[in-house]
């Protein structure tokens, strides 16, 4: 039978490597939330990016009818 100060030290052992499992857990989930908003950011951008391609060939074209009827 062991020594109660060996199951004490040997608990807190375990207790620190459930930490640093925990801790490290935490992390990864961090890394992954962040990976995410920025392939979010970046269809948001691609997004608007072409929304103004659009806007702009449509104003274009506007702009063309527009000289054609008063050429």
């Amino acid at each position: 039978m062991p020594f109660p100060c060996q199951e004490k030290s040997m608990g807190s052992k375990t207790h620190k490597a459930v930490k640093k499992v925990k801790k490290e857990d935490k992390k990864e989930k961090k890394e992954e939330k962040d990976e995410k908003k920025e392939n979010k950011e970046e269809k948001e951008e691609k997004k608007e990016k072409s929304e103004d391609k659009e806007e702009k060939k449509d104003n274009e074209d506007k702009k063309r009818r527009w000289m054609k009827k008063h050429n």
